[in-house]
């Protein structure tokens, strides 16, 4: 369905046609992609869903515990703060969001948000589902939406 030198990321927006599109980006990246390159490619999603129509809201990334990539989370999510500042875009801070939670909200790989393993479900949105990341992530993600909708769209 994609045209011949077509972008995954054009293609999907062609084929598509959304309003917004909420960007996770980084947390695979940090272990290997310099932080330029993380930057001009951040810049360049930005760009194209600017251009294409499409509201980008940029996520923080969460924290990764003991992993060797970890201790980039922070320069990572300063280039994300940047890139939506520069853009005037919105910024979903997910990485604030689970910092009060248990483990700031990962599960025992310390990089993949946690869940409720008796409920096995992650859009539990009780006091008790939100100790856990991916409760948290799908419900920041939503009140993200509700405020564009509300700011933007409508």
């Amino acid at each position: 369905l994609c045209s011949v030198g077509e972008s995954p990321l054009v293609c999907e927006y062609r084929l598509t046609r959304p309003a917004v599109a909420l960007i996770m980006f980084g947390t695979n990246d940090i272990g290997w992609v310099e932080s330029v390159d993380y930057e001009a490619n951040l810049r360049q999603i930005v760009q194209i869903s600017v251009d294409m129509g499409v509201i980008p809201v940029l996520s923080t990334i969460p924290d990764q515990l003991g992993t060797w990539g970890g201790a980039r989370v922070g320069e990572f999510n300063d280039i994300i703060r940047r890139v939506a500042a520069d853009y005037d875009v919105p910024l979903w801070d997910y990485w604030l969001a689970v910092q009060p939670l248990p483990d700031q909200g990962l599960g025992g790989d310390g990089v993949h948000p946690s869940s409720d393993p008796r409920v096995g479900e992650t859009a539990v949105f009780t006091p008790a589902g939100l100790r856990y990341g991916y409760n948290v992530r799908n419900l920041t993600a939503l009140m993200v939406l509700d405020a564009v909708w509300r700011g933007a769209l409508y």
